[in-house]
């Protein structure tokens, strides 16, 4: 029997090229009720969804009934995108780029123990989360994690410049989901 890992949320937009949630170089300073958060990415054409829950019993579990904060793919390497002040996000996508015989991978999510990064910053404030890369070992995808705030910030200073002064670093902590995690097969 094989495993075939489907996240609950963003199915249909992981397997479209929309982009949900992403900034432009236009974007102001973070409203009074939002933070503004930045996420190192590789592949730079991995599709990513980041979305808000609640933390109970260590375990992070996404708010159905709210948008995705975003879905899509890094700009040069990055997430860029805001959401309300004090809310819970994180990680809760992954699609891999097409393997070597151009097949599209399914979407994976974090689920049964795996953990993804959890994060959430003040309102009014612009915020370096961290960096993630993630690489396919046969079916599984696998998260490291590092932390380069200079270049983030270089990042933000020759493509969102009004950002780059106000960027701070941020914390995450790493949780499991609530996400189920295979639909089983044959």
């Amino acid at each position: 029997m094989r495993k075939l890992y489907l996240p609950i949320l963003g199915v249909t937009l992981m397997l479209t090229s929309c982009t949900i949630g992403a900034l432009d170089s236009s974007t102001p300073l973070p409203a009074d009720d939002h933070f503004i958060f930045v996420i190192g990415v590789s592949p730079v054409d991995a599709k990513i969804v980041v979305d808000q829950g609640e933390i109970g019993n260590g375990i992070f579990t996404p708010d159905n009934f709210s948008p995705l904060t975003f879905g899509g793919t890094p700009d040069r390497g990055y997430i860029l995108s805001r959401a309300r002040g004090n809310t819970m996000q994180a990680i809760i996508s992954i699609q891999m780029p097409r393997d070597e015989y151009g097949k599209l991978r399914l979407p994976v999510a974090p689920c049964g123990g795996v953990k993804t990064p959890v994060f959430t910053g003040a309102a009014g404030k612009v915020i370096y989360v961290g960096n993630v890369r993630y690489s396919r070992h046969g079916e599984r995808v696998e998260p490291a994690y590092s932390s380069d705030i200079d270049s983030a910030r270089e990042f933000l200073r020759a493509n969102y410049p009004a950002l780059a002064g106000r960027l701070e670093q941020g914390r995450y902590e790493l949780l499991p989901t609530s996400l189920r995690c295979a639909v089983e097969y044959e």
